[in-house]
């Protein structure tokens, strides 16, 4: 890995190539500024697709920003319907997946039992979360799913519970300060 992939330079180059090559600019150097002041405001990923989000970690991150700049209206309080959440994330970004609200709200509490309401921090955090570690998520999932890695996690769960039952307790690990 080289130091464009390590701080995904290599993504955003390939993007104002693919913009220049577009626009045919006349001073590419000003164009290239912009470029870069508009993805260091973070504010690059409204409008775009959810796909180029997932492209890199730096615009997760921007989205995180972005959803988080747009809720600082809501307080503690405020509640939300998934459905009115995926709205409000399609404005940020449209045609945002679905399936990523649903999941977030099957992850916080609902509030009401008419039509679900959730708490608009709690369900916006959980979609933050969730895309920006999709794929670890994903290789969770995976691990999971593999019979193998149950059974590892079977007899590790056995030879905790032996060493439990053990009189001796095994030496905890100090928190380094």
């Amino acid at each position: 890995m080289d130091f464009l992939d390590i701080t995904e330079m290599r993504f955003f180059m390939k993007d104002l190539i693919a913009l220049a090559g577009n626009a045919k600019p006349d001073d590419f150097a000003t164009l290239a500024n912009q470029y870069f002041l508009n993805i260091r405001s973070r504010h690059h990923i409204i409008g775009s697709e959810y796909a180029y989000i997932c492209e890199c970690n730096y615009n997760k991150k921007s989205f995180v920003y972005c959803l988080t700049e747009l809720s600082n209206g809501f307080t503690e309080s405020d509640t939300i319907t998934s459905a009115d959440m995926l709205i409000f994330i399609e404005s940020l970004v449209p045609k945002f997946p679905r399936s990523i609200v649903m999941e977030a709200a099957l992850s916080v509490d609902q509030i009401g039992s008419s039509t679900p309401r959730y708490l608009f921090r709690e369900l916006a955090t959980v979609v933050q979360f969730l895309v920006l570690y999709d794929e670890w998520l994903k290789l969770i999932n995976d691990f999971f799913k593999d019979e193998s890695a149950m059974n590892f996690i079977s007899s590790h769960r056995l030879r905790s519970k032996l060493e439990e039952i053990d009189s001796t307790p095994m030496p905890m690990c100090r928190p380094s300060i």
